[in-house]
């Protein structure tokens, strides 16, 4: 008796679990029994009448087929929810995409609701394709070490080079930088090539993706550090020459670090670089095809809705 109600109420945990996760809401038999009464009984009707007929008239026969029926049907009945639930979790889980970043306003704002004009752009895009995008916000060495790796599936605002191709697979473009030199306010420097940096100290940020020109020229030092406003305050205090960085990223960073910095600071008129900006997908990962392609369709559908248009907006870009 009781291996018989354990099977029953193992039973409608399983067709619960179908109808609610398996199959769709809008498929009923006829009448208002239901999709659920009417398979359950369909199940009954197949096991029970199967049972009688291999019994016969023989009552022990019986009594030993239908306990052998009960305990069989308690294992198959866990087998279905457990094959059911992992499915589901799996399914979950692969449509679910992870992004790593470090804080660079305005393209990745961990303390905005958007999260940032990259993040906006990213999410927007992969919804269209029916993926969620987490954000994990770490240093950027460790988030592009991740996605080389595969620990984490995309960096959402990636620069490209030579280095870089050689473990990342790139997204279609959908933003541009303009790398700029940033020097002490009343500096009569101005940029107009790698030979007018002889001799300087160049403050930049480590995992950064410089250009191989940039960064394979003997003619002035590189002096390494974690992030940009630590480049600022050496260079306002006069331990570097120049640091360098996209002009919007630079200002929206310094303003939210320390404004006062602003007014200690110039921009150089002409740009080093303008370095398109991408979505990265390690090749380690074995879903890197389908998360760039999936991608690349999402733009294509927000720009042709109007959406990445307003993003763009919102960020005062054109």
């Amino acid at each position: 008796m009781i291996v018989a109600v354990a099977a029953d109420v193992v039973t409608i945990v399983v067709m619960i679990v179908v109808d609610k996760l398996c199959l769709p809401k809008y498929i009923k038999s006829p009448g208002d029994f239901g999709f659920r009464g009417f398979f359950v009984f369909k199940i009954w009707e197949f096991f029970f009448l199967g049972l009688i007929y291999d019994a016969g008239t023989d009552p022990l026969r019986l009594h030993y087929l239908t306990h052998e029926f009960y305990m069989k049907k308690i294992l198959i009945a866990l087998g279905c929810v457990i094959m059911v639930l992992f499915s589901s979790t799996a399914h979950a889980q692969s449509k679910t995409i992870t992004a790593a970043a470090d804080p660079w306003p305005p393209f990745i704002t961990p303390d905005s609701p958007s999260q940032g004009l990259s993040m906006e752009v990213v999410t927007a895009a992969f919804k269209t394709q029916g993926y969620d995008v987490k954000l994990e916000i770490v240093p950027w060495n460790r988030a592009e070490n991740g996605v080389k790796e595969g620990s984490y599936d995309i960096l959402p605002n990636t620069w490209k080079n030579e280095k870089r191709l050689s473990y990342l697979t790139y997204s279609a473009p959908y933003a541009s930088n303009q790398i700029k030199f940033i020097k002490r306010k009343g500096d009569a420097f101005e940029y107009t090539g790698l030979s007018s940096l002889a001799g300087k100290i160049v403050g930049t940020v480590s995992g950064y993706g410089y250009s191989s020109d940039f960064t394979s020229d003997t003619g002035f030092e590189r002096e390494p550090t974690g992030d940009l406003i630590t480049n600022i305050k050496k260079l306002v205090r006069g331990r570097i020459d120049l640091t360098l960085s996209d002009e919007i990223v630079a200002k929206a960073v310094i303003a939210q670090e320390d404004s006062s910095l602003l007014d200690k600071i110039a921009f150089t008129k002409e740009a080093m670089s303008s370095n398109d900006l991408f979505v990265t997908c390690g090749l380690a990962n074995p879903r890197h095809q389908e998360i760039i392609e999936a991608f690349n369709k999402g733009l294509a559908a927000i720009k042709a809705d109007g959406t990445f248009k307003k993003i763009m907006a919102k960020y005062g870009i054109r």
